[in-house]
């Protein structure tokens, strides 16, 4: 049996201010995402330079750029739809 997903509203059916909302949201996420990437990276790197051997967390870190170009490309239309909305 499948789970039913949420159905998502169009841009176009969201008020500005649920635009603006989100858009505020996707961009806290992604610099979240960035400095907790950033900060793992470096943690992996000073301790493969200590131990001398490939880390598997740095799988995870960059296993986490795929959904940070989601959120990425979604901003970026969440922006435009916005821009629309003021010209």
């Amino acid at each position: 049996m499948r789970k039913k997903e949420m159905p998502t509203k169009p841009l176009t059916d969201r008020s500005t201010e649920e635009l603006t909302k989100t858009a505020k949201t996707i961009k806290a996420m992604i610099v979240v995402m960035i400095l907790t990437s950033t900060i793992l990276l470096t943690l992996a790197i000073v301790m493969m330079l200590h131990h001398k051997k490939f880390l598997p967390v740095l799988i995870v870190n960059f296993s986490t750029l795929p959904i940070l170009l989601v959120n990425l490309n979604s901003l970026k239309a969440l922006h435009k739809e916005i821009a629309t909305r003021k010209a």
